[in-house]
């Protein structure tokens, strides 16, 4: 991970290459609507208009993750909201490549 201070970036390597990046998009006030709209004028920036959407759920003995992804070939975006020990939290990350 790699970034400023309450911006965390996150790079993986495959045989010494690139092989994923991810950035997130950060929330003010738990608000999604803004940092949604900034990853998907990115992704419209990129030129990427067909895509699929996908939601799951995932969940752990203290977490449930509700997930939204928007994946249009190799960039896509992740939209969840987590309650981790019953506080909430909201996160949209653009990714680009796979993890891994």
């Amino acid at each position: 991970m790699v970034g400023p201070r309450g911006k965390v970036e996150l790079l993986a390597f495959t045989n010494g290459r690139l092989s994923y990046a991810s950035r997130n998009w950060p929330t003010y006030d738990n608000d999604i609507a803004e940092a949604l709209f900034g990853a998907v004028n990115s992704l419209n920036q990129d030129a990427h208009s067909a895509c699929t959407v996908i939601a799951d759920v995932k969940t752990d003995p203290d977490m449930t993750v509700h997930r939204v992804w928007i994946a249009c070939g190799e960039k896509s975006i992740l939209v969840a909201r987590a309650v981790i020990n019953g506080k909430s939290y909201n996160t949209v990350d653009e990714q680009l490549g796979v993890m891994h």
